[in-house]
């Protein structure tokens, strides 16, 4: 009998790693080193895992949320790229869960808040409630270690992580005794969900910016 399955995406930190491990940081043309389509990548794993696990009952995929901090309007063209990614990704199916960025004067730099505690609620209450069979979360966070312990130790529903590349790179969750399950996402499968798409925001926007600047 299949298991149905969840993907629970922390997108920047996913993202982030992407390009560390397959681009070596390089942000790339139009910084798009790094950025994948949630829905492809889903299947990709289920396929995957199906292929070289005949034996075990299949992991079907039967949603895939992700978890992206969005800029404001402080940051038109910045939103405006993000927005027409959260678009994309909705057509394919996407559950999309977003904050507001928040502006760190001090650092003058934006961060994610508030992200992570929406992924790891869900994941949680949505474990509790039977949502689904087997939730894989693709995350090197390890501020989600206490929410896939209490998933594990507390439902019927399986844990899994995912990471990129192999166990060489890092970058993936384990715990005490009985660690979830790691599905490695290899640079030919990344490759295959990898997306260049250089929205009109991505290709302009941050040229517009560096005009501004230079105007200061």
């Amino acid at each position: 009998m299949p298991r149905n399955t969840v993907l629970f995406v922390d997108y920047e930190n996913a993202y982030q790693r992407a390009r560390t491990v397959f681009h070596g940081g390089d942000l790339g043309p139009h910084s798009t080193n790094g950025h994948f389509s949630p829905q492809a990548l889903g299947e990709s794993i289920c396929a995957v895992y199906n292929e070289r696990h005949p034996l075990e009952e299949p992991l079907q995929l039967v949603e895939v949320r992700v978890y992206r901090g969005e800029p404001t309007n402080q940051r038109p063209d910045w939103q405006s790229e993000v927005r027409a990614q959260f678009d994309v990704w909705r057509k394919a199916g996407v559950t999309v869960r977003s904050l507001p960025l928040t502006y760190l004067r001090e650092a003058d730099t934006w961060a994610e808040k508030g992200i992570d505690m929406l992924l790891g609620i869900e994941l949680v209450t949505k474990s509790v409630a039977g949502d689904f069979d087997c939730a894989i979360l693709l995350s090197a966070d390890r501020d989600f270690l206490p929410a896939l312990r209490y998933v594990r130790d507390n439902t019927d529903a399986e844990v899994h992580v995912a990471a990129w590349g192999t166990r060489q790179n890092g970058g993936f969750l384990s715990l005490p005794n009985q660690s979830p399950f790691v599905h490695w996402i290899s640079k030919d499968s990344y490759a295959k969900v990898a997306d260049s798409t250089p929205h009109p925001a991505r290709r302009t926007g941050r040229a517009n910016n560096r005009r501004r600047n230079r105007r200061r």
